[in-house]
């Protein structure tokens, strides 16, 4: 009796860890049900997670970084337009090269 208790605990334990890892199988599936259920499905955070998980549409992250760096150079035209105007106005700023480059750093 004590061999057929053992076999059958071996059995179940078997079963469950079967049953479970057919979670394994689609977990790229799973999260994106997921990732469009918790956000929406024209959300930035579920396009995020299917271009990452699936290779599909383009990339919310980059979209951002790219309008991001615009605005960086755009600020860099306009300290470079407007720096000596700055500077003669304000005379003690003399940072127009500092702000130059502390914005070419980021960019």
């Amino acid at each position: 009796p004590a061999m057929v208790l053992i076999s059958a605990v071996a059995a179940l334990e078997l079963l469950v860890g079967i049953l479970s890892s057919g979670a394994c199988l689609t977990v790229d599936q799973t999260t994106l049900n997921y990732s469009q259920a918790s956000f929406g499905a024209d959300s930035v955070g579920f396009n995020t997670s299917r271009y990452y998980l699936a290779g599909e549409g383009p990339n919310p992250a980059i979209e951002h970084l790219d309008w991001a760096q615009v605005e960086i150079v755009d600020a860099i035209a306009w300290v470079r337009h407007y720096g000596d105007i700055i500077a003669t106005t304000c005379p003690q700023w003399g940072m127009e090269g500092a702000a130059i480059s502390n914005l070419e750093t980021i960019q």
